[in-house]
């Protein structure tokens, strides 16, 4: 295909005409030819303006093999090795239509380089209305099979195939991409007509201040349930549990009470801590907690018991916590709030409960749905809570909550959040080629979209020292390094955390990579993995 369709009628330059003729009667299918594309610089080495006459695409075997960028000049052209110049009709030209091409070319590869990464681009020039007299020998600084003149017209598909094949070999580690790289981005940026977009950060930033908004509308409304002496809050993702939690930490703590603020993801503790812990607030895992105490009051147990292994977590650190707790009389709080506590055990929960007084507040925040470490949640004294449901979702945009309960079946009502953008499913075939898909979609998203890296996270299932990421140490100019979130990220790095470490947590963008394509109808996981991206979620799957 050729675009234009039509040559236009008004110009009138025959030589690229002729070109233009030829090119038209190349197989569609196997290439695509753009006539006078125009870009606007945007990078400092880059004319404020350039213009290539024309660009085709080699998308043969239905690939996105290389990119020709073809200079054409009229008239009468001749190379002067002496005086390093080009004459054209007897006058000298600058620049030589050689470096207008080799410019045009680097201007195009800094303008697309996430789509290029595995795509090379080569140049040709085209004197369509005279005859290469030299042949084989050509000047120094370009090949004979760069140079195309009016015989080449005649032979327009064998010019052209041999044009890419010295392409291709002479930028061989060059492999080509899959088609849709150039059907789906290239040729739709390519063709895009007027309409005025905003780019990524800007619409970002924008659904961030309604996010806002609906939060500070929510937790004006909740305070009103401070009254209840205990509350069982549930909502699924995004409805906004941890915002109320720590809003009603800071509330009660503000009263002159003292707070005891429990999760049991680590990282959400250390994003706690640094945003609610104060004078009358103690923010904590529940392992942590238990291991405090459990220290106070006998130390030698810990010592003699050294595995920090499951039996340990789960049996008998929360074992010996009861016992001390039920041995020894411990500090009695006026709040207790658990966020998350569908990660909790049971007995877990009785023991906390132990740290309370008569007069004591209990709220606590879960989603059942979310309870991925299939835990033996169950609240002690289920019957003298006050029960409070979240229905509407404020934290992620309405696309992503559509996709979500397309795909999981647990149903998510948005409360007026933006719109957004669709979430986008990746499929990549092993870890070479997922590298460079997140390659690019970092690319995209950092150099066009101009959003920050710090924005970005790479979610995993497992176990983060196990994930196959580890085996990657860069997307381009970014490092990609594992992040526990206990060291402050550095805006140069790409980060990738699993589930189990984020849970709780949420980032702008989340490029996540499953570890299966399983049965997504009823896995919480997917869905609470989903649900921690608040305005992009990419899906990459094997």
């Amino acid at each position: 295909m050729i675009y234009p369709p039509r040559f236009p009628e008004d110009y009138e330059n025959t030589a690229e005409r002729r070109v233009y003729d030829a090119l038209s009667s190349l197989h569609s299918v196997d290439y695509d030819v753009y006539f006078q594309k125009t870009f606007s610089g945007s990078w400092r080495s880059e004319n404020e303006d350039s213009e290539i006459d024309f660009l085709i695409i080699d998308k043969r075997n239905n690939r996105f093999n290389a990119v020709v960028v073809i200079e054409v000049k009229g008239g009468k052209l001749n190379y002067s090795g002496t005086d390093n110049c080009w004459f054209q009709n007897g006058h000298k030209i600058t620049p030589g239509p050689d470096d207008q091409a080799r410019k045009n070319k680097h201007n195009f590869i800094r303008r697309f380089p996430s789509l290029l990464v595995n795509v090379p681009v080569g140049w040709i020039l085209w004197f369509p209305e005279g005859y290469n007299i030299s042949g084989e020998f050509t000047p120094v600084n370009m090949q004979s099979w760069q140079v195309l003149d009016f015989d080449s017209l005649s032979f327009i598909t064998k010019s052209v195939e041999l044009a890419f094949e010295k392409i291709k070999g002479k930028y061989a580690h060059y492999e080509g991409d899959e088609l849709e790289i150039y059907t789906g981005k290239l040729s739709s940026t390519l063709l895009r007509d007027l309409g005025i977009v905003q780019p990524l950060n800007i619409q970002l930033k924008q659904y961030e201040d309604r996010f806002l908004q609906l939060e500070s509308e929510q937790r004006s409304f909740f305070a009103s349930l401070y009254q209840f002496r205990k509350l069982a809050v549930s909502g699924g993702a995004g409805t906004g549990k941890t915002l109320l939690a720590t809003g009603a930490a800071i509330d009660l703590s503000n009263e002159g009470k003292s707070v005891l603020f429990l999760c049991f993801n680590r990282m959400l503790a250390q994003a706690l801590e640094a945003t609610i812990s104060g004078e009358n607030i103690s923010v904590s895992t529940f392992h942590t907690f238990a291991y405090n105490r459990v220290n106070e009051v006998d130390p030698g147990w810990l010592s003699r018991n050294p595995q920090r292994d499951d039996t340990y977590h789960m049996k008998l650190l929360p074992v010996k916590f009861d016992e001390v707790t039920a041995k020894r009389k411990s500090q009695k709080y006026d709040v207790i709030i658990i966020d998350e506590a569908q990660d909790f055990e049971h007995a877990w929960l009785r023991t906390i409960f132990k740290y309370s007084h008569a007069k004591s507040q209990i709220i606590l925040f879960f989603d059942e749905n979310q309870n991925i470490f299939k835990r033996q949640f169950s609240i002690p004294g289920k019957d003298t809570f006050v029960p409070f449901k979240l229905n509407n979702n404020y934290r992620n945009t309405r696309k992503i909550c559509a996709y979500v309960s397309q795909t999981t079946g647990f149903s998510i009502t948005s409360c007026n959040t933006p719109e957004g953008i669709e979430v986008e499913t990746i499929q990549y075939s092993d870890i070479e080629d997922l590298r460079g898909k997140l390659t690019r979609t970092v690319l995209n998203l950092v150099q066009v979209e101009k959003i920050v890296p710090l924005d970005i996270l790479i979610l995993i299932d497992g176990h983060v020292n196990d994930a196959s990421l580890n085996r990657i140490n860069s997307l381009a100019q970014f490092r990609l390094k594992p992040w526990d979130g206990s060291a402050t990220r550095e805006s140069d790095t790409i980060y990738f955390t699993s589930i189990s470490r984020f849970k709780g947590l949420e980032s702008n963008v989340v490029l996540l990579v499953p570890d299966e394509n399983s049965l997504l109808i009823g896995n919480k996981l997917f869905y609470t993995q989903c649900t921690r991206a608040k305005s992009i979620l990419k899906v990459f799957w094997d």
